[in-house]
């Protein structure tokens, strides 16, 4: 199990790096140019493609035993970290507390993000083996 939350730990690391690096290129390169919807359903596929690879090499590189336990333990590590990092910036980000953090817009693109949080978190379970290329 040991393997599996620190599966779940590196897992986050990449996500939240990629995250950043393509959030931040989204912003200031390609919405400017398209729409900020626009933006995020180029970013999504890339983001998650390379998700359901980075999840299996950490899997693999870690030796995170195939059962169902341990995947989920790996995924659900990686998804509370990904929802915590993503409320504590808010927090660090809005200035205004909890309560702004909390109040978060209930706009499409929004649940699409979370969506593909919830659909990364879930790769580790889909994954049963080494991912040969």
């Amino acid at each position: 199990m040991k393997a599996a939350l620190l599966a779940g730990i590196a897992y986050f690391g990449v996500l939240f790096g990629m995250g950043t690096a393509f959030g931040v290129a989204r912003v200031l390169y390609v919405a400017p140019h398209f729409s900020p919807a626009l933006a995020l359903l180029l970013e999504l596929p890339v983001m998650l493609a390379v998700a359901f690879v980075v999840s299996s090499w950490i899997a693999d590189y870690l030796q995170v035993d195939s059962g169902r336990t341990h995947r989920f333990a790996m995924g659900g590590t990686t998804f509370i970290l990904l929802i915590a990092a993503e409320f504590a910036l808010s927090l660090l980000l809005s200035g205004q507390g909890s309560r702004a953090a909390t109040a978060v817009p209930g706009t499409w693109i929004s649940a699409l993000g979370f969506a593909a949080q919830a659909v990364a978190s879930v790769f580790p379970l889909m994954r049963k083996g080494p991912l040969k290329l």
